[in-house]
């Protein structure tokens, strides 16, 4: 069988003319857009201060508040619970000499 193909470019399969023609399509389409334009702003810092100042600017914690003492030595770990309790009573011991001191100097 011999297949006659006609002059206006349609061929004997048409379904890979139509694939060919949606492809070609796309091409076309891809080829006509615009390209975008290049990107100019790249950074601001546009009101990131008010928002920072909204809920106040706070100072850090003090190292000793931060720092976990999980996984330490144990020996260690207990001698500086008993030292922090004793500081707190001498602490405690020589504010209540202060006190007594200064009630007998106004006297």
């Amino acid at each position: 069988m011999v297949h006659h193909f006609a002059h206006n470019g349609h061929t004997a399969f048409p379904s890979l003319c139509v694939s060919l023609r949606s492809r070609f399509c796309l091409f076309e389409l891809r080829k006509n857009t615009p390209k975008k334009m290049a990107k100019s702003k790249n950074h601001t810092n546009h009101n990131q201060s008010r928002k920072n100042h909204r809920n106040g600017i706070k100072r850090p914690l003090p190292l000793c508040m931060n720092n976990s003492k999980r996984g330490s030595w144990l020996p260690l770990l207990v001698n500086t619970r008993r030292v922090r309790k004793n500081n707190q009573k001498q602490a405690l011991k020589a504010r209540r000499e202060r006190i007594a001191a200064f009630a007998a100097k106004s006297k």
